[in-house]
């Protein structure tokens, strides 16, 4: 347990199965999650492999994008996230 705006750091594996956690529980909280890294791996190759793939058009994000709403409609946009979470894919809040 942590207070509100508290941190908990999730420091396990769980490969091919789901994270046993209560999303009532984290609610007001930072939770920080984190992987194993090899340091021997110092030029983290996979980083720049996926910005390549980004840029050349490999990877395309946009169809990872599915909905936009401006900062006034959060609501809708949690409501969407909650109630229809098949219907997005990724939903990004306009700040212009």
């Amino acid at each position: 347990m942590t207070r509100k705006l508290g941190r908990v750091h999730l420091i396990s594996l769980y490969q091919e199965q789901p994270l046993p956690l209560d999303s009532g529980a984290v609610q007001g909280k930072m939770v920080i999650g984190g992987y194993f890294l090899d340091l021997e791996d110092s030029d983290m190759w996979w980083k720049t492999e996926g910005m390549r793939r980004v840029a050349t058009g490999e990877v395309e994000v946009e169809k990872l994008h599915t909905h936009t709403f401006k900062p006034d409609q959060a609501r809708e946009a949690y409501d969407l996230l909650h109630d229809r979470l098949g219907e997005a894919m990724g939903v990004l809040f306009d700040w212009d």
